[in-house]
């Protein structure tokens, strides 16, 4: 079977089984807007879908203060390959949540500017995700 195909399936499922539980239940896809582009009857299905590192990436860290747990730029085709997944998804009606990892202040203000110039809603932390942000 189809892996891509597979995993929209279980979606569907997993959405169904959540809302008739719990109506009203938000079905957000992480890293999804591939899986979205390509079964695009998954807007129907899902509510959003979540991004990790659009504009500034960080490696994993357990201390706050690590300098490389924020600001590490994501190249340019990565970059516009992302944009271009994230447009299509939101063109079909979904939300689409954007977390960027950014210490600096003009990171942090270009991150979150350039999420909600394409209707994304946005946030801006670093690693650990354990706390949130100062500012």
């Amino acid at each position: 079977m189809d892996p891509g195909r597979a995993m929209a399936d279980l979606v569907r499922r997993l959405a169904a089984a959540a809302r008739a539980r719990r109506p009203g239940f938000l079905v957000l896809l992480n890293d999804g807007a591939p899986l979205v582009r390509r079964f695009p009857e998954l807007a129907g299905v899902a509510d959003g879908v979540v991004r990790e590192s659009v504009t500034f990436a960080g490696r994993p860290s357990s201390r706050w203060s690590d300098p490389e747990n924020a600001d590490l730029p994501v190249p340019e085709g990565e970059r516009r390959r992302i944009l271009a997944d994230l447009d299509a998804v939101r063109a079909l009606g979904l939300a689409v949540f954007t977390l960027d990892y950014a210490a600096d202040p003009a990171h942090r203000a270009r991150a979150a500017a350039l999420a909600r110039g394409r209707g994304f809603l946005p946030f801006v932390s670093r690693t650990p995700l354990s706390r949130l942000p100062a500012e």
